[in-house]
């Protein structure tokens, strides 16, 4: 069964959706379900789902057909004063009952290819026996076998292949009926009678049968679609899950590159600045390098983070990516690195889009981290304000205590001008600016509109 699918999931802040694409393999999943009337299998593997099992249930009918139809024989033998008026001897009548038995049995294993013709062979067994035995009472048990394949019948094929031979089987057996009484001399009436007898109860268990066999076919067709339609689901959400960790991968293989290239110059810059004023001025090359030694700390930091991110293979990645919950856990973190920073949150956090969450976490780390490295002694403040309408960001920072770094020429704002360009793609602004008090103020207003939600699912991370 070929298995087509869909999903509706979101990973990493890459959104994922079904697309009508998904919805048209689903159509062809269905329309190409097995069951139908001219492809074996189907309905009829839920009953029979090998050929040992169809054997099986020749062996069973034959088994039960031998123990009711044994009971008449058995009967005239314990009886003993009748005379047998048949003029096949009472051996060979049982005999043969036995192996028309094991024929109509057999006759059953025809339906795994050709269902229409088991039901008219295992009638047609059943004629025969009637007339060659002629003893109708003998032979009834054989209508169980003709009430199977017309069951089985139902489960293979569609209504208007089933009713019809059901019809036909009710005047095979009626026209079979009357023609045993003809030949044994019964009168009209009685024939009339003795058919009508016979053929009632016989046809109220073929329709039952055919009925039940209906049913059956169309809900175990109804399961395979249901099931064939969960694997599409199941196959199409591991495709985008797919999709989804391959373009998280590459986002932070992106990241790590430009953390590496970011820290990287800004080192070089720093130690040939030392190296060229050192003759000049020892005191502001030793200044110079405990600058790249602590821009080398945040590297290794910044690096560090980014590979543990790409190494996470699987569903889900060793830890998920930050956002705006956990702007906590960061102020937290650079508290305990003697940055006197506070944080004022006001909104809700947990309904953002992921994307949105994780560039408002992004722009207040980065802000951060050039404030511990290039304002020393100085305080900071992170306000973090969600509206139904936007996230706004804000990290303010006072004026340096102490000497304060000249690296701004060699690299500072990089990592901004990287966030500036993803707040744009969400329809947002980001200015970084000096304040009157001498500090520096970053401040960042991402729209939750529909346009930001939309470029969030698109997956622009």
């Amino acid at each position: 069964m070929r298995e087509p699918t869909g999903a509706d999931e979101a990973t990493s802040g890459m959104g994922i959706v079904t697309n009508e694409a998904t919805a048209a393999r689903g159509v062809v999943v269905l329309q190409d379900l097995p069951g139908g009337e001219d492809v074996p299998g189907g309905a009829w593997q839920g009953i029979l789902p090998s050929r040992q099992a169809t054997w099986v249930l020749a062996v069973l009918l034959f088994a039960t057909m031998l123990v009711q139809g044994m009971v008449n024989p058995i009967a005239v033998l314990i009886d003993g004063s009748g005379s047998w008026s048949n003029p096949i001897s009472f051996g060979l009548s049982v005999f043969l009952l036995v192996a028309l038995f094991g024929l109509q049995s057999a006759t059953v294993l025809l339906a795994t290819r050709w269902a229409v013709l088991a039901v008219f062979a295992t009638m047609a067994v059943y004629v025969l026996a009637v007339f060659v035995i002629n003893a109708p009472s003998w032979v009834a048990p054989m209508q169980l076998a003709v009430v199977a394949s017309l069951f089985l019948l139902g489960t293979r094929r569609p209504a208007r292949v089933t009713l019809p031979v059901l019809g036909s089987i009710i005047l095979i057996g009626a026209a079979a009926f009357a023609g045993w009484g003809t030949a044994f001399g019964l009168t009209p009436g009685v024939i009339i009678g003795f058919a009508l007898g016979q053929v009632v109860g016989f046809a109220a268990s073929l329709a039952a049968a055919a009925v039940l066999g209906l049913w059956w076919g169309a809900q175990t067709r109804r399961v395979e679609q249901l099931r064939a339609l969960a694997a599409a689901e199941r196959r199409d959400q591991e495709e985008r899950l797919a999709q989804a960790r391959e373009a998280e991968r590459a986002r932070i293989t992106q990241e790590l590159h430009d953390v590496a290239a970011q820290h990287i110059t800004g080192l070089l810059s720093l130690t040939e600045a030392a190296a060229f004023i050192a003759e000049e001025s020892e005191t502001d090359a030793l200044a110079l390098l405990a600058e790249a030694r602590a821009e080398a700390r945040f590297a290794a930091a910044s690096l560090v983070s980014a590979l543990n991110e790409l190494r996470a293979t699987g569903q889900a990645r060793a830890d998920t990516t930050p956002d705006v919950r956990r702007i906590d856990d960061l102020v937290a973190f650079w508290q305990r690195r003697d940055l006197r920073v506070s944080l004022r949150t006001s909104g809700e956090f947990d309904s953002l889009p992921a994307m949105i969450s994780t560039t408002g976490y992004r722009i207040a780390q980065e802000a951060l981290t050039n404030v511990a490295k290039h304002v020393t002694g100085s305080t900071a403040e992170v306000i973090v304000t969600a509206t139904a309408d936007e996230l706004e960001i804000v990290v303010e920072n006072g004026p340096a205590r102490g000497a304060t770094s000249d690296s701004h020429t060699v690299g500072l704002g990089w990592g901004l001008t990287g966030l500036r360009e993803r707040v744009a793609l969400l329809g947002g602004v980001l200015s970084a600016a000096p304040t009157e008090a001498g500090g520096w103020r970053v401040q960042s207003t991402i729209p939750l509109t529909d346009v930001g939600r939309h470029t969030t699912a698109m997956g622009l991370a």
